[in-house]
């Protein structure tokens, strides 16, 4: 048994010595060793490294108490928790009115200053840009809570906020914050989470970020950008997009210790046996499975699903049944959930993607999710282990940040003060990671060089306009003036966009023939679409596969999931590729026809085409678009239909506004004991959607 006095007394010996942050991260050890109650030498110990949340306040001495409650802060929800004190040092400077970038580690508990600062001050309009779906709802399930009653919170495009009387918190992707840029005039808080996305060496949508920062931080009092892990902003005093900001670094300060292995070093390694070993060893605890790829999800899963034991949960069987039911029994992801085992990724129906992660946080749910660069990219889990299976992040490999962000999802304070990372494969460990800031060579050409000056360089600047100047060769000067001043344009790539505006100039009966996408009952849309997708040479996914799927899609809300998956097997289209087709379709395909619908109304006005209803169509799944954004609340379209069945709500005909009114009034258990045909999960999901709302 371990003597806590004298670890004590070598772990001040430490501090006395050889500093804070390696006597921080041996106390942190000695809690995952210890259980409360704690010595009063522990506890003082725990003040000294400012690790105040994690003192035992019973049995500390009075000064100890004291600073836990002089480090005590509301943030909501009647909610109030000690900081520690590093995150009291940026609260403090955020309250004084200071405009932050932070960076600092996954585990430092950065959210909670956005909560506190909420709270204390109340501002009255505050934006929050985050790069995922998953962590949009996440955030706003948080928030919720806590906030629900004094903040009306918006995280979909296009809702009414001219006459609303509360405080607004805007929770979205960037993508999203173009639809309020005018319509917000202005801003108390702007907040950026995972802030380094701005850089194009980490993330392709940064030019997206950058323009969306740029017009909103000029609106916003005061700005707070959070990052995991950054050295370094080059030209931080000199750049316009740091402008009036403080760079704050506390890197060093980790509320929980990794214990990194080089599992690809032993002798005889092999993965497959590894990883095995590994997920059967007992009480192994929760574990994240970094595939890498979207393809090595597959390679993994045959591995679970050869080798790995059934695990005997009833939450889980009934998630498979509901799987196989709702979708298909050749989806192996019934069989994988049967095992423990869930997926993860940026493909998922989002409904699934939040379920996922629930199900891992729940003590009879999944012991692992494997998952891509989504988890990466902020989902806050609690795992205790990460093995990292591929040093790659999709075709590329794998960036020390991104990589260092990963490790941080092992370990989670008060629940795994000591993470575990197994590196199945070598991974770069640099430890000055910066950070540029500036637009890329793939920068949109509808930003206004003028306007824009100081943040672009002469070389971005000729290229804009260049593909200006084009612009108005194939359209004329006035149109290409809307193309830049009303961000007219979807797509992001330049060539693109000039292929498809010569296709549109020179096929005068092609854009006659666009009138039938909005015809559903008849569907002769496959010569549409190969000419379109062939001309501009369009590489998202095989032309063939999109458009036979399309036909199939149209029937998302008329038909069952299992149906429309059957008819997919049933024309050669492999079932697992539901979830890519289905994006690619409301993300991809729908940003194309947007721009050919906006180009062909400036070329050819007088004809008085408007392919806009086919367009909204595609981009919500050919759902109603109350069902498709219910599904970010975690509210699947399959439930969705069966209350729309048993004509307790209307998704068909009222915006997504009314029907959460709707919800909330008609209530939980009513909405349980009146819509038809719901199983045990279905009930399941439905209390899950409720919490969040």
């Amino acid at each position: 048994m371990i003597d806590i006095f004298n670890e004590c007394v070598r772990i001040n010996h430490i501090l006395m010595n050889d500093g804070e942050s390696k006597a921080r991260n041996e106390l942190i050890k000695l809690l995952d060793q210890t259980t409360k109650p704690y010595l009063p030498i522990l506890n003082h110990l725990l003040r000294e490294v400012g690790l105040f949340p994690y003192i035992d306040i019973e049995n500390s001495i009075f000064e100890d108490q004291f600073v836990c409650e002089m480090f005590r802060s509301d943030v909501g929800g009647n909610q109030s928790v000690i900081l520690h004190r590093e995150q009291s040092s940026i609260l403090r400077k955020l309250l004084e009115g200071k405009s932050i970038v932070l960076s600092a580690p996954t585990s430092f508990g950065k959210s909670f200053i956005i909560d506190a600062l909420i709270s204390i001050k109340k501002p009255e309009i505050v934006v929050i840009i985050l790069p995922t779906i998953s962590l949009m709802d996440e955030t706003r399930r948080r928030v919720t809570k806590k906030f629900g009653q004094e903040y009306k919170i918006v995280t979909t495009p296009n809702v009414d906020v001219s006459n609303v009387s509360e405080r607004i918190l805007f929770i979205f992707p960037q993508e999203r914050a173009f639809n309020y840029v005018g319509l917000v005039k202005q801003i108390d808080f702007l907040i950026v989470d995972e802030f380094y996305k701005v850089s194009n060496d980490f993330d392709d949508r940064s030019d997206i970020l950058l323009e969306a920062i740029i017009k909103l931080s000029k609106k916003s009092k005061q700005c707070y950008y959070l990052n995991p892990n950054i050295s370094e902003i080059k030209k931080f005093t000199d750049s316009p997009f740091t402008k009036g900001l403080d760079f704050v670094k506390k890197m060093d300060f980790s509320t929980v210790v990794v214990s990194e292995n080089k599992t690809y070093e032993e002798t005889g390694f092999n993965k497959e046996e590894k990883l095995v070993s590994l997920l059967n060893t007992p009480n192994f605890g929760k574990t994240l499975l970094y595939a890498g790829a979207y393809s090595e999800i597959k390679n993994i899963s045959n591995v679970i699903l050869d080798k790995i034991e059934n695990k005997k949960s009833k939450l889980l069987i009934s998630f498979a049944k509901w799987i196989e039911c709702n979708y298909s029994k050749k989806l192996h992801l019934s069989e994988l959930v049967n095992k423990g085992v869930g997926i993860h990724n940026g493909r998922l129906h989002r409904s699934l993607s939040q379920l996922m992660v629930k199900l891992f946080e729940e003590e009879d749910g999944f012991d692992t999710i494997i998952s891509t660069s989504s988890i990466i990219q902020g989902v806050n889990t609690s795992a205790k282990n990460v093995i990292l299976w591929k040093n790659k992040n999709g075709k590329k490999n794998i960036s020390t940040l991104d990589c260092k962000n990963l490790i941080g999802r092992s370990g989670r304070m008060f629940k795994h003060f000591v993470g575990n990372v197994y590196y199945f494969e070598k991974v770069k460990d640099e430890s000055n990671i910066p950070l540029e800031i500036e637009f890329s060579e793939n920068v949109a050409g509808d930003l206004d060089t003028e306007l824009y000056s100081e943040y672009l360089s002469q070389e971005i600047k000729n290229k804009i306009i260049d593909f200006q100047y084009q612009l108005r060769n194939l359209l004329g000067e006035e149109n290409a003036k809307k193309i830049v001043n009303e961000k007219k344009l979807q797509l992001q790539k330049r060539n693109e966009i000039i292929r498809m505006i010569e296709f549109i100039c020179e096929n005068e009966k092609y854009v006659n023939s666009l009138k039938i996408l909005n015809d559903l009952d008849k569907q002769n849309w496959e010569n549409l679409f190969y000419s379109l997708l062939r001309s501009i040479k369009w590489s998202k996914m095989k032309h063939e596969l999109i458009v036979k799927s399309l036909k199939i899609l149209s029937r998302n809300w008329q038909k069952e999931m299992s149906d429309i998956l059957n008819e997919l097997d049933n024309s050669g289209i492999e079932i697992e590729e539901i979830f890519k087709i289905e994006r690619c379709v409301t993300f991809d395909l729908a940003a194309l026809l947007n721009d050919v619908n906006e180009i062909q109304k400036m070329v050819y006005p007088q004809k008085h085409i408007d392919i806009s209803p086919f367009v909204s169509k595609l981009s919500y799944a050919f759902l109603p678009q109350s069902v498709y954004y219910l599904e970010e609340y975690g509210l699947p379209r399959m439930i969705a239909r069966k209350i729309q069945n048993s004509n307790l709500i209307d998704f068909e005909n009222n915006d997504l506004d009314f029907i959460i009114s709707e919800f909330k009034r008609i209530g939980l258990e009513n909405i349980l004991a009146h819509t038809k045909d719901l199983d045990e999960f279905d009930e399941y999901i439905v209390r899950y959607f409720y919490e969040g709302l």
